[in-house]
């Protein structure tokens, strides 16, 4: 079946039903990044991902982990990513079941996994999802209008993300 669904619900993290929860901020993303790139622990970028709410400079960075870790991150990633939306669904369904299972193992082998196959921007974007914030800038009512004139509409209805992308995939035939 030939569906949005798969791009809309990382677009649309915050809305997500069928994924459970990470069960990780913040915090324990900078100490999972820190561990997974053998960062040392008092290290200055350790210090700056734990640290991410501090103001450090003119950026105006301090509060956005995911811009944080975006510079933590730039120097030690690859240049080109290798995943594909499939990958990366399937990556963080694997860390939000790994989470709930309490298998902190698995969850650091998916993490790793993103890190390993990801640029630095697609993993500021990557945190952004698994923290459920992407500040796009633009709301979920702006992203339903793009998608399909009746897509806010029936999502208020059912709050079912992948219903709306299957049920909505022509734009131009109208939901009465």
């Amino acid at each position: 079946t030939d569906s949005f669904y798969p791009a809309m619900r990382l677009i649309l993290p915050q809305l997500e039903r069928e994924r459970m929860a990470y069960g990780i901020k913040e915090t324990m993303l900078a100490k999972l990044y820190i561990e997974l790139l053998n960062l040392p622990k008092d290290g200055k970028d350790a210090v700056k991902l734990l640290n991410y709410r501090t103001p450090t400079g003119s950026r105006g960075d301090a509060g956005d982990f995911a811009m944080i870790a975006y510079f933590v991150l730039k120097p030690r990633s690859p240049k080109r990513g290798r995943l594909t939306v499939e990958q990366v669904n399937e990556l963080l369904d694997a860390i939000a079941n790994n989470n709930a299972a309490k298998n902190k193992g698995l969850v650091k082998k998916s993490l790793l996994q993103l890190i390993t196959q990801s640029t630095a921007l697609e993993q500021k974007w990557l945190i952004r999802m698994i923290i459920k914030d992407l500040k796009l800038g633009v709301s979920q009512q702006t992203i339903f209008s793009i998608f399909h004139p009746d897509a806010a509409e029936l999502h208020n209805v059912t709050t079912d993300l992948e219903k709306v992308c299957r049920q909505l995939h022509d734009p131009s035939v109208s939901l009465s």
